[in-house]
């Protein structure tokens, strides 16, 4: 009886007759023996139907009848890592494992989920059993250079991908990583000349040619390097001359790496898909099934790889101070990118537009109408560099304590750039040797990255000539070719910036001037009363209760009051959304029931809905929603949904408002365990892995387009309606000076 029931509970599965299967295997835990077999097979069915929460109980209990057998664990593991319960699913993985310890899938799958965890040193541990295991698995050696430079560093991954290569001799993917872990760890000769040897033993190295020439850009640029995780050492030949050397080969690289252009045969369904997306049907598709519209898409635009490396070509052009040869090529990637339908258009469209007009304002071409903005006469260029012996010396001597590089683009003043490891992890950017701001590194990256951006608005301040310095701690940060200061020309300056920041004024985290704490009293009463409204509507119209996060609700939780520089306004609503093609249908809807509501909306600079303003006031407004076991909003949190629901309500400067039900865990999560203590260099810096999920909730241009004409159609049935505006200024906060 007992194999007959197995056999035709099989025989279900396999025909995936679930409900069937499901009965065979109630029936034999109700009337025969080996009850735990039973409700493991159990468990299968219902894993396969994507029932978890049942098959986690019939898991439990098979491992109750029977603790000792390994399966069981692992996949009541496998569940709970579904359900999003990354812990519990480890300690399972890790009782089955204990049993098995020789189990390489097991083992595979545990160091997986360490690094869905971020525990890089525990997936190392993994990784170099299994590479005990099967020495002979160079999938395994890539895993375990990843970590472990996750881990411990790029430099410590360097010695994983040597190892590697003494085993599996000229082998390309190895020799990427390696060329890749010598540029993270700041040795960039070195892993030129990996890819250089690259080059030569193999046939399609158009991404090759593209890495080699950025590497030969920042040897060209950057004066030093390091020579291991400790020793900063000079570049080792001088570049001053930007026609010749490293330069010239970046050049010649970059012009190799471009990919070829579009193929003649695709023409007619170009034309085809365009007309799809005249009539919105690509819009309509796009909304429904997202990954069908992008490759439909894709097959007909020009590659986006051509177009992005086309623009990258002009500025390098730019910088080496071939004007002409910019131009031009900035001319070919306006054109090109018209046939692009991404989101990082939105943002790319109106610089790759500035940077065509700066550099022809600076070549002197023909008069234009854009020649009366006074953007393009702003000039940045570092100092006279200084000699290589000098460059030498002070290597030994004061050793830099970073990289900037400055470029003005169309929002203002953008400077980037990087810190050594031995640097502290903060920068303060000094006007004519007075301090003006301070700004935090990435912390999360070996060179610890920075940027900021002075707004066109703050730069109308600036003297007329000016010298701006970087610095980390009593490290000078050095800008291209060792120059030890930028020169920034502003025609027409005010000079007033000294004055204003001495008078209470301050540069925010946005790069606008933030008026002092006693004159914009005023302005944030005005937030807090369009929160309540907007709060009140988002209940009416929308059933959604809208509470605060980031900044403000930390401002409210620990000061009581706004945080000094802020210059913004958080709040946000938990949508039901669970992955980001339904959150971003969900958006649409709920900005049209807003819009029909009589208020205006906009979108952010990045495709993001929305921004919604009330009173003359922009809010801008962030859905919370939970998919893979973690709460995703303007950054991705390790939180539940019993962190944020039921809301609670609190006094804030004599307002109501709502906030997170465990506020201290948001704020923990999202600041750290220091949260408690002021930080004004705090900045964000985002994980590429969780902007690549945020991204697909985003609407691209031609989504965009779309919205437009559904909001002009509402308010032409009905006048009351608010207005779509389109994207929205990020400097427009509402405390700007």
């Amino acid at each position: 009886m007992t194999n007959l029931l197995r056999r035709a509970g099989g025989a279900f599965r396999l025909l995936r007759w679930w409900s069937a299967a499901e009965f065979i295997y109630l029936l034999g835990i109700r009337h025969l023996h080996g009850g735990h077999s039973w409700q493991f097979r159990l468990g299968q069915v219902r894993e396969h139907q994507n029932r978890l929460d049942g098959a986690a109980q019939a898991y439990r209990e098979a491992i109750a009848d029977a603790p000792h057998i390994p399966e069981y664990h692992l996949r009541l593991g496998r569940v709970r890592q579904r359900q999003g319960e990354f812990a519990a699913a480890e300690e399972l993985y890790s009782t089955a494992i204990s049993h098995c310890p020789d189990h390489a899938p097991w083992l595979r799958q545990r160091a997986r989920l360490r690094e869905a965890r971020e525990d890089w040193s525990g997936a190392v541990e993994d990784y170099c059993v299994l590479r005990d295991l099967d020495p002979d698995s160079k999938k395994t050696r890539l895993a375990l250079g990843k970590a472990t430079r996750k881990a411990h560093g790029p430099w410590a991954a360097v010695s994983v991908y040597r190892q590697a290569l003494e085993q599996w001799d000229e082998d390309s993917e190895l020799s990427r990583k390696l060329a890749e872990s010598y540029e993270a760890g700041g040795n960039w000769s070195t892993a030129c000349e990996v890819l250089r040897h690259l080059l030569h033993t193999q046939h399609r190295h158009a991404e090759t040619s593209y890495r080699m020439a950025r590497l030969l850009d920042r040897i060209d640029r950057v004066a030093f390097e390091l020579d291991g995780p400790d020793t900063v050492v000079p570049v080792a030949s001088d570049q001053r001359d930007s026609g010749g050397g490293a330069a010239a080969e970046a050049r010649l690289r970059f012009e190799a790496a471009l990919p070829p252009r579009e193929p003649v045969r695709v023409s007619s369904l170009r034309r085809f898909v365009i007309g799809l997306a005249r009539r919105r049907v690509l819009y309509r598709l796009a909304m429904r099934v997202p990954r069908l519209a992008q490759r439909v898409h894709r097959r007909v635009a020009l590659p986006e790889t051509r177009v992005r490396r086309l623009f990258e070509l002009g500025t390098l052009y730019e910088r080496q101070g071939r004007l002409a040869e910019a131009v031009q090529t900035y001319r070919g990637a306006v054109t090109a990118l018209q046939s692009v339908d991404s989101i990082w258009v939105h943002k790319a469209e109106p610089e790759w537009r500035f940077r065509l007009a700066y550099a022809e304002h600076q070549l002197g071409t023909e008069q234009t109408e854009s020649d009366e903005d006074v953007r393009l006469s702003r000039l940045v260029a570092p100092a006279a560099p200084p000699t290589r012996a000098e460059r030498a010396e002070a290597v030994d001597q004061s050793p830099p304590g970073g990289h900037v590089q400055a470029l003005v683009q169309s929002t203002g003043l953008r400077l980037e750039g990087f810190l050594l490891p031995q640097s502290p992890e903060t920068i303060d950017i000094h006007l004519d040797g007075r301090p003006v701001k301070q700004v935090a590194a990435n912390p999360r990256q070996w060179l610890r990255t920075f940027n900021f951006e002075f707004t066109h608005r703050v730069l109308a301040e600036f003297p007329e000539h000016s010298r701006l310095t970087v610095w980390s701690g009593d490290r000078l940060v050095w800008a291209d070719r060792g120059a030890g200061h930028l020169d920034i020309t502003v025609p027409g300056g005010s000079g007033r910036l000294k004055e204003l920041l001495e008078s209470g004024h301050s540069i925010s985290k946005k790069g606008v001037l933030a008026r002092p704490a006693t004159e914009v009293a005023d302005r944030q009463m005005r937030y807090l009363k369009a929160y309540r409204e907007a709060r009140d509507q988002f209940e009416e119209v929308l059933g959604k209760k809208l509470f605060l996060l980031y900044g403000t609700l930390l401002g409210c939780y620990r000061d009581g009051a706004f945080i000094a520089g802020d210059d913004d306004f958080d709040v946000a609503y938990v949508s039901t959304a669970t992955d980001p093609s339904a959150l971003k249908w969900e958006l649409r809807e709920n900005a049209l029931a807003l819009l029909r509501a009589g208020y205006d909306i906009a979108i952010t600079v990045s495709g993001r809905l929305f921004k919604l303003r009330l009173n003359e006031i922009w809010l801008d407004i962030n859905p919370l929603w939970f998919h893979n076991g973690r709460a995703w909003s303007f950054d991705v949190h390790d939180l539940s949904l019993d962190d944020v629901e039921p809301v609670r309500v609190m006094d804030f400067m004599e307002h109501r408002v709502y906030v997170p039900n465990n506020i201290e865990a948001f704020l923990r999560d999202n600041y750290g365990d220091q949260w408690h203590v002021p930080d004004p260099g705090f900045r964000y810096y985002r994980d590429n892995n969780v902007l690549r999920v945020l991204r697909r909730s985003w609407l691209t241009p031609s989504e965009a387009r779309e919205f437009s004409r559904l909001a002009e159609a509402e308010r032409s049935r009905n006048p009351s309606a608010g207005r779509y505006v389109g994207i929205g200024d990020p400097a427009d906060t509402g405390f700007t000076a």
